[in-house]
């Protein structure tokens, strides 16, 4: 295939190549300006100097990308300017921050400057959010609502770590960032013109939550790091769970099943961690209690307490498909299957999972009308029994006549 001269031409004319050339001559532009402030620093300079280049390159830059937007008609291009141009917002805020309040003796540094200062960083946190966010609405620009939640998140730990909490509970917390989004985005649905920008968020949204809980994860792991607190990650898988069944709750077109879905299984999983936090409560009693809430699942079913109040009578949900599954009974079996996969059971435990469960077959059998559910319910109560009858010691012959007499 042969390329013209022509068409390179306009290839390397074309808007997105002078985006990226506008993006490389932009980050330029900021290096230089970040060198001249810290220099500034190094050397001295009065404070008035170093807030008047940055006030400048931000000022230029902006302009510059609203005459390039509005009266050129170039939106992506000046939307590139304008994005340059609000990156030196924190940095004024921060001259400022760090003139009015100076960082502690002994605070780490980077290129001179202290880093280590949770009350500076949340005031160019706060002061730049909004200002983020309000600039994204009005102008459509996608990169400062990111910025913007961004902002919002860091506000939350820096405000946390100068109340001085620990470091999960400094993280965890920025989890709430999430049920904030899915509700920004539902507001942006409903105003004209915004649709990427209510797309980026509400993606966004979703992302929020498991990256706040890669993170714990992370840090947890590194070695210098201290243990995870008490229901630090519990929160935040809680506040996902939130997020999700949020998002499944105000709806729109980009709403499937599997927002229900994250939520109806992020709530277990938040719980169970939240016992593993519990010392009273030993690892082996997980189990019951996730057969109790698959039996909640169950019994949340849409159509399931008519059939129970009416005692098996009237039309049973439909099960003559895997498909026609809904998101509670389909969690409820993946939540069943747990508690008879779970690794960590002792006879005890198992007696009352198994007994659990032959309940909740039971249930299943009365509310769908399925003869299987009452063949399990049966083995689970037997087998319930059984591990009843080792718990509490008896040999294998006294076993087996009981079971005989079951």
């Amino acid at each position: 295939m042969r390329i013209s001269w022509s068409q390179l031409g306009m290839a390397l004319l074309s808007e997105r190549t002078l985006q990226a050339l506008l993006y490389l001559g932009a980050a330029l532009v900021l290096a230089a300006t970040l060198t001249l402030t810290v220099n500034s620093f190094r050397a001295g300079q009065p404070w008035l100097i170093q807030q008047s280049l940055l006030v400048a390159g931000g000022v230029s830059f902006w302009l510059v990308g609203h005459h390039v937007r509005q009266r050129l008609g170039l939106r992506r291009s000046g939307g590139v300017l304008m994005d340059v141009g609000a990156l030196w917002v924190p940095l004024n805020i921060g001259v400022a921050a760090y003139h009015l309040n100076a960082a502690r003796p002994g605070s780490p540094t980077f290129a001179g400057v202290a880093i280590d200062a949770p009350a500076n960083l949340l005031l160019i946190c706060v002061v730049t959010a909004p200002v983020y966010a309000a600039a994204a609405l009005r102008y459509r620009l996608v990169l400062l609502a990111y910025g913007a939640a961004l902002l919002f998140g860091a506000a939350i730990v820096s405000g946390l770590k100068l109340a001085g909490v620990g470091w999960d509970w400094q993280v965890a917390p920025a989890a709430a960032v999430a049920p904030l989004l899915v509700l920004a985005a539902a507001r942006l649905r409903r105003r004209s013109g915004v649709g990427e920008l209510e797309a980026h968020v509400f993606w966004l949204a979703h992302a929020w939550v498991p990256a706040i809980v890669m993170i714990l994860v992370a840090l947890a792991l590194t070695p210098d790091t201290a243990p995870l607190g008490r229901f630090s990650l519990a929160a935040a898988v809680a506040a996902g769970a939130a997020s999700y069944g949020l998002a499944a709750r105000v709806g729109g077109p980009r709403v499937g099943p599997w927002q229900a879905a994250g939520a109806a299984l992020g709530a277990p999983l938040a719980l169970v961690l939240a016992l593993r936090d519990v010392p009273a409560i030993d690892v082996e009693w997980y189990a019951p209690v996730i057969a109790v809430l698959a039996q909640a699942y169950l019994l949340a079913t849409p159509g399931a307490w008519p059939r129970l109040r009416l005692r098996g009578r009237g039309a049973p949900p439909s099960l003559a498909a895997w498909r026609d599954l809904g998101v509670l009974p389909a969690t409820a079996l993946v939540l069943v299957l747990a508690a008879l996969l779970y690794p960590w059971l002792m006879p005890a435990s198992a007696a009352v999972t198994w007994a659990l469960l032959a309940v909740l077959a039971a249930t299943a059998a009365l509310v769908f009308d399925r003869r299987l559910f009452e063949y399990a319910s049966t083995v689970l109560a037997v087998g319930a029994l059984a591990l009843a009858l080792e718990a509490v010691g008896l040999g294998n012959e006294w076993r087996g006549t009981a079971l005989a007499a079951a």
